[in-house]
């Protein structure tokens, strides 16, 4: 024999030698996957480091995966940063970035086994397949009709790229799913590269390429609630934001928001305060905030919503005559429009000399408490009231409130607290109660029924005395 044929020899035998080695040393590390089906798919994830196996050098291929395990599997293979999961709970780290990424709906039962239902679309939905996906292959399947709205283009996804089949025309959507099953998809969709361009994907957080575009009414008809729709498209799915709201460039709400990868829509109601000087447009803006290693990116869009007034129309609806029929339910039956409250103080131009403002309505018997300033004044508190009777009519006017009182104590009757308005006598009270007691002795309320000063229920007039400051303005109308 020639020394090259020797030599080929010797090199075949340590190859055939190292081989049977790594195959003894597989099995002696995992005795419980020799000769299993899946075996090749198993080796190869724990070769990678995507499993780990158990203590006692055993995978156990043959128990139901729950969906903690899978979950697991799927996150701590994708995820960037997989020491970041540490830091704090990492259970709970790994099933917020799972939900964040659209893998789960919900923390929920994770301790609970699988079907393949689940662990489909799970595996599907990490790999973003599904959208646009030609789902008219689940059609000719046995069990079709269990796989419905997005289930059918994730599992459709996965047959056209042939990581499931179908066995005997079905696909077995709700059998339990073991742990060797799910490696063996989670493999093969490495093999097929999807996880290369999911883990890319996923980690992608930027929201440079971020496309706003907003859905409000052309213009905005007195009284309509300002409601305003941002679109948000091009985000990356699971990249968390803070969402803000500006209105003529002054902050009116955020939310944190998760960009779920296809169109987000984000709805925001604006609080608009009508006044005499509010402009007949405003300028709404919308900005979109996230921060990624100690750096922050912003996207921001802005319009002009315009709107329609006709404030006198609405002021001249309010009247301060009382046409009612002397009963609580007329009270509790009309009242003007919180709308039309705000526009009415505001339109006429009261001040006052705090950030509060009380205005009577002796039409409905209302005492309707705002705060805030000239021309910007929000409605904050309504109380049926009981105002004076015919002959002892409350005063219509301008006041300020003077003083405060913990009651006044006559012989037969007692009314407490006391908030003062009006020099003459007249004041904000509680109905009559027997003297010396907190016992209600006469319940009249919601209609003229008083000498002129306004009388409340107990809890209504205690607000006002603990928070109603001294020369607060108190409208009579």
């Amino acid at each position: 024999m020639t020394a090259f044929k020797r030599l080929i020899s010797a090199v075949l035998a340590v190859i055939i030698i190292m081989s049977l080695s790594f195959m003894a040393a597989a099995d002696e590390a995992w005795p419980d996957i020799t000769g299993h089906k899946y075996e090749s798919y198993i080796l190869k994830a724990l070769e990678k480091g995507y499993i780990s196996g158990y203590g006692d050098g055993t995978v156990r291929p043959d128990r139901e995966i729950t969906k903690k395990e899978a979950v697991t599997i799927i996150v701590k293979n994708l995820v960037a940063n997989p020491e970041a999961l540490s830091n704090g709970s990492r259970t709970q780290n790994i099933v917020n970035k799972a939900m964040n990424w659209g893998v789960i709906n919900s923390g929920n039962n994770m301790s609970a086994s699988i079907d393949r239902m689940k662990a489909y679309t799970m595996l599907a939905a990490a790999a973003g397949i599904g959208d646009g996906e030609d789902d008219s292959v689940i059609d000719s399947l046995a069990d079709s009709k269990y796989i419905t709205g997005e289930e059918r283009g994730q599992i459709a996804g996965l047959i056209n790229r042939g990581i499931i089949s179908a066995s005997s025309g079905a696909l077995g959507v709700f059998k339990t799913v073991t742990r060797a099953e799910f490696i063996m998809l989670f493999m093969k969709m490495d093999e097929a590269g999807l996880w290369t361009a999911a883990k890319a994907d996923l980690n992608n957080t930027s929201i440079s390429k971020v496309k706003l575009s907003f859905e409000h009414s052309e213009r905005l008809k007195e009284g309509e609630p300002m409601q305003v729709t941002v679109n948000i498209t091009g985000g990356k799915r699971g990249t968390e934001c803070t969402a803000v709201w500006y209105k003529n460039g002054v902050e009116e709400g955020r939310e944190n928001i998760v960009l779920s990868g296809r169109e987000h829509k984000y709805t925001f109601e604006i609080d608009y305060v009508m006044s005499n000087y509010t402009p007949d447009s405003v300028v709404i803006g919308f900005e979109l905030y996230h921060d990624e290693n100690g750096k922050q990116e912003k996207k921001g869009d802005h319009f002009t919503q315009y709107i329609d007034h006709d404030y006198k129309s609405v002021v001249a609806k309010i009247s301060n005559k009382y046409e009612g029929d002397y009963t609580i339910q007329y009270a509790l039956d009309h009242d003007y429009t919180d709308y039309e409250k705000s526009v009415f103080v505001n339109y006429k131009g009261y001040s006052s000399s705090t950030e509060y403002l009380i205005w009577v309505n002796r039409a409905y018997q209302r005492t309707n408490v705002y705060i805030g300033s000239k021309g910007h004044w929000k409605l904050i508190k309504v109380f049926v009231v009981g105002t004076g009777r015919p002959g002892s009519v409350t005063p219509v006017g301008v006041f300020k409130v003077f003083g405060k009182q913990k009651g006044w104590f006559k012989t037969k009757y007692d009314v407490k607290p006391i908030v003062n308005f009006y020099q003459g006598g007249y004041a904000f009270h509680s109905r009559l109660l027997y003297h010396g007691t907190d016992e209600v002795k006469d319940p009249s309320i919601g209609f003229p029924v008083s000498l002129g000063c306004m009388r409340m229920y107990n809890e209504d007039i205690q607000w006002m005395y603990d928070n109603i400051p001294i020369w607060t303005t108190v409208v009579v109308w």
